[in-house]
């Protein structure tokens, strides 16, 4: 799999439409992206699992209502803004390998918020630019996560918390087992033995009727165990999401406090004078291109047709025209004709015959014909006939309208929005200024916030503390259920008349048993040279493990020195257990055999400076194929940005800006002050 780039629209802290360049050349794997806290480098990763996974990336079960809920939260939003968006999605295009073809797919997730306030969420799968064919809509969502399942995933796309979680994990290692059993699916096998559980429990029920009762307290207790730890997980998930949200607002005032500053103090009066000049400035050019757009302004929109609408109305008034002459032309020659008719051509002492007189007549009223045809107006141009109805009033009135719309009114919307951009810029340019002069007694309630919102983090970490007892206090009834469940189905078995059955179901348990315990024993061997090879790789001193056994049993981690002693992970200095995190993770998904993109998010934090730079030079550039990496300037500096720079394919910068409260991405990375960004070259 190799990512091609990422899309955000509306998407957290991303305003807007920002498209993300993912792609990476040979020998420069790495794309680097950097940001302070709170820019949104978590948000990055979250939206990249959102977009594969759905529901499953924002935590296990949740309800509909909780993730429609979740998506709502997900739309950006910002005080500055008159109307906030309704809109948002992300969208991941990728390379993957299908049936020994390269093939290009794009998987878009976008959501809206309705008028009613229902959220609506759309997901489309694209293969080579076309929608998927050979599945159905409701099919989609189930044909990503078998691309990319998401148990794998997580050994892949993966942040600071798991490196941590995975380095603590010494009691009872349930991190490691559950990473081990997602790279080997035996949930799938665990599952199944479960479900022949279940069955045996039927076939128990069918012969032993008297035992029913006991099988079904133990299957609700079951059913309802299962429930309470969905309902936990969802707790706790919520818990989670508030502690990033509470620490991200942390971050946020720590950076206010910190940009205080009482320099432009002396000039708040002068700032606040020119913001409400431009503030009226404003006012009134906007009030100005209202009433402009109340007028014609619409028909500048569309001068080829205001051009023809003139034309047209100019060509009809020629026809109106050429029509009135026509018109008085016959009312000449009818009233000439009739004259001579009415004065008479043979008077009575006249010589003429009758008949030379009515000849002479009929040649003078051909004569008259002829004259007045040659008087006659030429025909309207191109012959169009007229399509409007217009007196010369409403003519001259829309001719005129016409030709503000073509001339004046472009002008003078451009002469007003230049002016309104200026005083746009003014206004702008006063508010930040006066962002930045502390106001009376501005520290106190930031100290307040700050200090109710440390309360606030306290309260809620050592509510997933709790939360996180009571789910594996839940697991570990759950366990007790099953193994009592398990063991009155094998009570009621050995007298039923289907003995034959169930000793069958028995023996294909004990095969699958057998079959997850080899498999395990089998991937946890190649997991143990990876583990000791890649942690003598990232680790300080050299060849400080020789082995690394792992239980296939509990998982239980043990490194051993080079003369073969013991070293509990429990005895591993702070940084060395992340080393040694990194290094689980590294393993588990080399051992895996899937080609996948290596996304880190925040990895330093809790190294020093020689275990950095290690992974900056043992890790970084030989992760994967791909690799992503979301830092601080504080864990990869200058110094570290020097190293990987050889490494690295693409740079990018998060700055959020606390004025607008919105995210931008850049190419390059710190320290532009100095002079001294870098920003990767284009392809």
């Amino acid at each position: 799999m190799n990512l091609r780039s990422i899309k955000l629209q509306n998407y957290g802290l991303f305003r807007g439409e920002h498209v993300i360049d993912l792609s990476v050349r040979p020998r420069k794997p790495i794309l680097l992206f950097g940001g302070k806290n709170g820019a949104g480098k978590t948000t990055l990763l979250e939206a990249l699992r959102l977009c594969l996974y759905g529901p499953a990336a924002l935590g296990d079960r949740l309800s509909y209502d909780v993730y429609t809920a979740l998506l709502a939260e997900r739309i950006h939003c910002s005080p500055t803004l008159v109307i906030q968006p309704s809109f948002a999605s992300v969208s991941l295009t990728f390379d993957y390998a299908d049936v020994g073809r390269v093939r290009l797919y794009e998987v878009i997730r976008s959501w809206e918020r309705a008028t009613s306030g229902r959220v609506i969420e759309t997901l489309r799968v694209l293969r080579d630019g076309e929608e998927l064919s050979d599945l159905t809509a409701e099919q989609w969502q189930d044909f990503v996560r078998d691309l990319v399942p998401p148990g794998v995933s997580s050994l892949f796309f993966f942040d600071g918390e798991k490196i941590q979680h995975l380095a603590e994990d010494s009691a009872d290692h349930s991190e490691l087992a559950l990473s081990v059993k997602s790279l080997l699916g035996t949930d799938i096998v665990e599952r199944l033995h479960a479900d022949l559980n279940i069955y045996k429990s039927r076939i128990a029920k069918a012969t032993q009727s008297g035992q029913n009762s006991k099988l079904e307290e133990l299957s609700q207790a079951i059913n309802e165990a299962e429930r309470n730890i969905e309902q936990l997980r969802a707790e706790r998930d919520t818990t989670q999401s508030s502690i990033d949200d509470v620490r991200g607002r942390i971050s946020q005032v720590e950076q206010r406090i910190a940009s205080e500053g009482g320099a432009f103090s002396k000039n708040r009066d002068s700032i606040i004078s020119r913001r409400e000049e431009a503030k009226a400035k404003v006012s009134t050019l906007e009030q100005s291109i209202r009433h402009l757009c109340q007028g014609i302004l619409p028909f500048a929109f569309a001068p080829d047709l205001c051009a023809l609408l003139r034309d047209t109305i100019v060509h009809e008034e020629e026809l109106k025209r050429v029509a009135s002459g026509r018109e008085l032309l016959e009312q000449a020659k009818s009233v000439t004709i009739q004259g001579l008719d009415a004065f008479g051509w043979v008077p009575s002492e006249s010589r003429l015959s009758h008949k030379t007189a009515a000849l002479v007549a009929a040649n003078i009223k051909q004569l008259i014909e002829s004259s007045f045809r040659q008087l006659e107006l030429p025909a309207a141009k191109n012959g169009r006939a007229a399509v409007h109805e217009l007196s010369a009033t409403e003519s001259r009135q829309i001719l005129h309208w016409l030709q503000q719309s073509l001339e004046e009114i472009p002008e003078r919307l451009k002469s007003l929005s230049a002016e309104l951009d200026e005083a746009h810029g003014s206004l702008h340019k006063s508010e930040s200024l006066l962002k930045r002069v502390p106001a009376d007694d501005i520290l106190a309630p930031m100290i307040s916030d700050i200090q109710e919102l440390n309360r606030q983090y306290g309260e809620l970490t050592n509510r997933i503390l709790t939360e996180s007892e009571r789910i594996r206090s839940e697991e570990n009834r759950l366990a007790d259920l099953r193994r009592k469940l398990a063991q009155s189905v094998d009570h009621l078995h050995q007298g039923a008349n289907q003995i034959e059955r169930a000793h069958m179901i028995s023996r294909v348990q004990s095969a699958l048993d057998r079959f997850r315990n080899r498999m395990l024993e089998r991937k946890i061997r190649d997991l143990e040279q990876c583990v000791t090879a890649c942690f003598n790789q990232l680790a300080r001193k050299t060849d400080a493990v020789k082995r690394v056994s792992i239980s296939s049993k509990d998982f239980a981690v043990v490194l051993h020195d080079r003369d073969g002693n013991a070293i509990p992970k429990e005895r591993l200095s702070a940084g060395e257990k992340q080393i040694y995190a990194i290094a689980m993770l590294w393993a588990l998904a080399r051992t895996s055999g899937r080609p996948l993109p290596v996304i880190i998010d925040t990895p330093l934090g809790r190294l020093d400076s020689d275990h950095r730079k290690l992974l900056v030079n043992s890790y970084f550039p030989f992760a994967s194929h791909q690799v992503i990496v979301l830092s601080t300037d504080t864990e990869v500096d200058k110094e570290y940005f020097d190293a990987l720079r050889p490494f690295v394919a693409t740079a990018y910068r998060l700055d959020y800006d606390m004025a607008d409260h919105f995210t931008r991405i850049r190419r390059g990375y710190f320290f532009e002050e100095r002079n001294e960004a870098h920003e990767a070259k284009a392809h």
